[in-house]
């Protein structure tokens, strides 16, 4: 039984005020029987039927089908329900055109897990033989037919029938009511129909509304016959009935026979509200079988196929450019600089330190800490480990405290250095390795062993400063090897630290880069500007080669000392130390020199001890302020001063000196105890490169490398450097890129699910209608975004590839055009199979977030509304 109790529907229309459908509905309704629901447009009777059927949410009230409230169910019990209980028939027929008749009737009983006689079913209403048809190869009698055996074959309780004959002719329109009277025998038939003549003849129960209300509930009675008939000699016409054309000649040709004449009323009287017995019948679950699940999958699949190639496609395109950019963003540089040294086999590694505190530069240097020693050792590396100090030989400047790393492009005519980049601490068997002949070094001039605290350079670094001192005007003209030796330079040079150079090696330099020294020895007689002649030195092979060279091997200076440390901070050699940019603060004064100098005490002839200081006047008066003079030295008042010192915008040297007097002088800066002064050259003469002389472990080396914020140095670290460069100015923008990649690829799938639910909306109201739950509709369409991505991830795993080598390709030679580096065989971008699969893995995450899309949107999807939209 069915029972309606208080029911009412509301809408909100376009103006926002509430619309009333249906008003305080009560009911029951039998388990058998026709019912016609009657009223003019609007007066609520198809949304009484979809709220029966479970097509549309209530608004308040109950509708209790053999014990089950449809006003308590969740989203799933509608669907369950509905293939229990429901089958449609609606005015427009509703049945899947692209399956036969067989299957759109086996479809039904699928879902609803019932067992189907479907040959049985097709008899009944007339349509044997016609399993294998196609809708479109019907009438529309026909597919009605089909509509009503479909309903059938789930063994619906309730048959639902919104204007069944609304399409259809007279004729054939009383067939399809004939089949539903015959129905109604052993189930409930509820017809929303019109047709007042329809009800009136084939009606068992007429339900009239009228502005959502019930205005009219008749039953016919048992027995009555509404039949033309002559009985007693009186006339019974038919109630709301045509009269035949026998009829009609029979009443002209007996009118004088009858006594009286009657008009029949129907033979309906208000409907008797019964209780009847609830019979409390479980609902089955609603299914979707495998094969019935495969074809509904092939029909939406196949549809719109053009946009599924071109979703693969457009997502594989964005796919393989967001692995660009991240490859783009992934080169490290320690580790290209590192498969550089492997593929040239090359067995010496050169580590510099540029980083500071976390801060790193690449044209300046750090000191080597005895911590990132100590690690260098501890990760395995069984070889030797030298160490490259920033004292250097001026061979044209003064400034001997090497604070940056100048390329050999910038120095004056470029070919000679105009300062060293260093010295190397090693052994004789590391300078052998390198540029020894026939197992030893071949010394040019001096001798290996000489003074304790000399080093050796190279030819190179003699040539250089044999080519400066004797071009450069004012420079004391040196003209052989022999002449360089001893101490160096000659001159004395109060701010700086001499050097002793014990001896000079060969390293056939000027044989292996003959041809590059002939092209400068055209810039050096010719305008040193000459544009062609620069490019032709930038284009020549060995150029970078040579570069390279210098700064990590010929243009530094080496010492196999022990004591080598000791005699760089003894001030023997020492008159002061200069610094550049040093602060100094005392109460709320702070003033930046640009060049600050420590002198030794010895020069004032004065015993200082501890932190006691003397503070030459011209500092002092540029601080405070003050113009202190010779005779007012003896009112100054001892007090207290800080100097700091800042590598970059990190701190890393502070002393607070006792500022004890004042030297008239015009230099800048402080006489010093020997104490003092050390301390404070510990601090500007540093190591600042490791040099290893085997690169065995090499990943061992390369991690340590990169956590201690070290630069490695190959014959294309600038090249590779420069890449670094670009990435690192490029990178924080590729990033945002590549995450707005990844938001379209989302937005672009969603799109993708929501135009298919679009496109196939009208077979979902259908489905949905027939019993089939939200999930399984959901899963069609998931699946439909999972085979697309299954497209997609095959495709982007090519597109990756190719676009891996390509891009490279096409920025390897931009780099070289734009900056004149030679790459050689980099890989700036390059495909990496377990990149590519973390970035596919990324990709399947991203398909999986958008096929749960569907899940969603067809959840709050109702099947009246799709239905109504095509009707």
């Amino acid at each position: 039984m069915v029972e309606l109790i208080n029911l009412n529907k509301t809408y909100i229309s376009k103006n926002r005020k509430k619309v009333y459908a249906l008003r305080n509905i009560s009911l029951r309704l039998p388990e058998s029987g026709l019912i016609f629901i009657t009223g003019k447009s609007g007066s609520g009777k198809s949304t009484l039927l979809n709220l029966i059927g479970g097509l549309d949410d209530i608004t308040n009230g109950d509708i209790i089908i053999n014990d089950n409230n449809l006003s308590k169910f969740k989203l799933d019990d509608f669907a369950n329900y509905r293939s229990t209980y429901v089958g449609f028939i609606f005015q427009n027929y509703h049945i899947l055109d692209e399956f036969t008749v067989k299957e759109n009737i086996e479809l039904s009983a699928d879902i609803s897990n019932v067992d189907c006689d479907i040959k049985r079913n097709l008899e009944f209403v007339d349509l044997e033989g016609y399993e294998e048809r196609y809708p479109t190869e019907l009438s529309g009698g026909q597919q009605q037919r089909v509509a009503i055996a479909r309903a059938l074959a789930k063994d619906s309780k309730i048959i639902l029938a919104d204007e069944p004959t609304g399409n259809l002719d007279v004729k054939t329109s009383k067939q399809i009511l004939k089949i539903l009277k015959e129905v109604s025998k052993t189930r409930l038939v509820l017809i929303v129909s019109h047709n007042l003549d329809d009800a009136a003849t084939y009606a068992d129960r007429i339900i009239s509304l009228d502005n959502g209300s019930i205005v009219s509930d008749v039953s016919r009675i048992t027995g009555y016959s509404n039949k033309f008939r002559i009985e007693d000699n009186t006339l019974y016409l038919p109630n709301n009935k045509d009269l035949k054309d026998e009829e009609l000649v029979r009443i002209i040709n007996e009118k004088d026979q009858y006594n009286n004449i009657v008009q029949l009323d129907g033979g309906m009287l208000p409907t008797d509200l019964k209780e009847e017995n609830i019979k409390n019948e479980k609902m089955h679950k609603s299914k979707l079988s495998r094969d019935k699940f495969k074809k509904l999958f092939k029909l939406i699949f196949k549809r719109r196929i053009f946009n599924k190639v071109l979703t693969i496609l457009l997502i594989s395109v964005l796919l393989s450019l967001f692995s660009i950019f991240q490859s783009f963003n992934a080169f490290d540089e320690n580790e290209k600089i590192m498969d550089n040294l492997i593929e040239t086999e090359e067995n010496i590694l050169v580590a510099k330190k540029n980083s500071f505190k976390g801060v790193s530069v690449s044209n300046m240097v750090a000191k080597v800490n005895d911590e990132d020693y100590e690690a260098f050792k501890k990760c395995g590396y069984e070889g030797n480990i030298y160490k490259l100090y920033n004292h250097c030989i001026p061979i044209l400047s003064t400034n001997i405290m090497l604070l940056t790393y100048k390329p050999i492009t910038s120095i004056i005519n470029g070919f000679y250095a105009s300062e060293t980049y260093g010295t190397l601490k090693c052994d004789q068997d590391f300078l052998t390795r390198l540029y020894g002949i026939d197992g030893n070094l071949d010394v040019l001039a001096g001798d290996l062993e000489g003074e304790e605290h000399g080093v050796i350079i190279t030819d190179y670094v003699a040539d250089s400063i044999l080519f400066y001192n004797n071009t450069v005007n004012g420079r004391e003209k040196i003209y052989t090897y022999e002449d360089i030796l001893g101490t160096f330079p000659k001159a004395n040079y109060s701010s700086g630290r001499s050097n002793y150079i014990n001896a000079i090696i060969n390293t056939n330099y000027k044989e292996r880069y003959k041809d590059l020294i002939k092209i400068f020895s055209y810039l050096w007689d010719d305008d040193p500007s000459n544009d062609d002649i620069s490019n032709e030195i930038k284009s020549d092979k060995t150029y970078s080669n040579f570069s390279n060279e210098v700064q990590k091997y010929l243009g530094i200076s080496y010492t196999f000392s022990d004591k080598y440390e000791e005699s760089l901070y003894s001030t023997k050699q020492m008159v002061a130390a200069t610094i550049y940019k040093m602060t100094l603060e005392s109460g709320e004064i702070s003033h930046e020199f640009g060049s600050f100098s420590y002198y030794i005490d010895s020069l004032i002839k004065k015993e200082l001890t501890g932190n006691d200081v003397y503070m030459t006047t011209k500092a002092y008066d540029a601080m405070f302020g003050t113009n202190y003079t010779k005779d007012g030295l003896s009112e100054f008042v001892p007090h207290e001063i800080t100097v700091l010192k800042k590598y970059l915008t990190e701190e890393y040297y502070r002393k607070t000196l006792n500022v004890v007097g004042l030297v008239v002088s015009n230099n800048i800066g402080v006489y010093t105890s020997e104490e003092v002064y050390n301390e404070y050259m510990t601090y500007k003469l540093i190591p600042y490169a490791l040099y290893f002389d085997s690169i065995n472990h090499k990943k061992d080396l390369s991690n340590v490398i990169e956590d201690y914020g070290y630069k490695l140095l190959t014959d294309e670290t600038s090249a590779i450097a420069m890449v670094n460069r670009v990435i690192d100015i490029f990178g924080t923008f590729l990033n945002i890129i590549s995450m707005c990649l990844l938001l379209v690829c989302v937005v672009y799938l969603i799109h993708f699910g929501y135009k298919s639910i679009k496109s196939n909306m009208y077979e979902i109201g259908i489905i949905t209608a027939l019993g089939c739950d939200n999930n399984n509709m959901g899963k069609l369409f998931v699946f439909e975004i999972l085979s697309v991505g299954v497209g997609i991830i095959v495709a982007s795993f090519i597109g990756m590839y190719i676009a891996a080598g390509a891009s490279n390709a096409v920025l390897i030679a931009s780099f070289e055009q734009v900056f004149g580096y030679t790459l050689n065989s980099l890989d700036v971008i390059s495909f990496s199979l377990n990149n590519a699969v973390i970035d596919l893995m990324l990709a399947v995450v991203l398909i999986v977030f958008s096929a749960l899309f569907p899940l969603l949107m067809i959840r709050k999807i109702k099947p009246v509304n799709i239905l109504k939209a095509k009707e």
